[in-house]
């Protein structure tokens, strides 16, 4: 089929105005430094810190990910194992929370390992329902090439498996911002839980704040995700 060419950004004006949203909550909390009477070093500060441990959990789950969809997207494993990730996938992640305590404290490892597990069922599931979508004769000349191992990740279930990872990708990280502050909160760690409990009392902070946040995920939603998800339909339809 024709490889149809992604629309998202024909328009530089339609670029430029995403590029303003993302920057948007940024110039919101520098706002709100002022305000607040806080260094804007210090609210970036927590935001980066924040943003790094996503980042570091977001690598962490898409790489597992992949390991167990390649592992168990089909054949008896997958039989087995997917209704047994069903289930762990619906256990409230952050019931795990005062275990991982346990053995690690109120650490920056704790908040990452929680938020891995978070990140990692909606992104694994996502390629799971990808490769398991797949035409037949895909998966057929895969069989007569008798390609395995590394060549098989390469150039199957990488290839075919992407439009579940961006997809699972978006989902993940809308609720990793989610949980993240939560669970520095719970922590007590730096990062934007930090910032968010200091100022608990004050509405007005809370309610921009909250809207600073959810207006960079749209942003980045709009500026980096949904392309990397029409290329990738596109290529699959190619």
């Amino acid at each position: 089929m024709r490889r149809h060419k992604s629309d998202i950004y024909q328009s530089r004006v339609h670029l430029v105005v995403t590029l303003l949203i993302v920057v948007v909550p940024f110039i919101l909390f520098i706002v709100f430094a002022q305000a607040i009477e806080i260094p804007v070093s210090k609210l970036f500060l927590y935001i980066g810190t924040s943003g790094l441990r996503l980042l570091i959990a977001y690598t962490a789950a898409t790489i597992i990910a992949l390991i167990l969809a390649t592992l168990f997207y089909k054949g008896k494993r997958g039989k087995v194992a997917l209704p047994l990730f069903d289930v762990l996938q619906n256990i409230p992640t952050f019931t795990l929370l005062p275990i991982a305590t346990l053995f690690w404290g109120a650490s920056e490892r704790t908040v990452v390992l929680l938020l891995t597990i978070i990140m990692l069922w909606p992104i694994f599931f996502s390629i799971i329902n990808a490769l398991q979508q797949t035409r037949s004769e895909w998966d057929e000349a895969v069989q007569i090439m008798k390609l395995s191992g590394w060549k098989r990740f390469r150039h199957y279930i990488l290839p075919v498996g992407i439009p579940g990872l961006v997809t699972g990708s978006i989902i993940a990280i809308a609720e990793g911002w989610e949980a993240i502050i939560a669970a520095e909160i719970i922590t007590n760690i730096s990062g934007l839980g930090q910032f968010f409990q200091a100022y608990s009392t004050n509405p007005t902070v809370t309610a921009a704040g909250i809207l600073g946040i959810l207006v960079l995920i749209f942003g980045l939603n709009k500026l980096v995700w949904m392309p990397l998800l029409e290329k990738s339909h596109s290529n699959m339809e190619s």
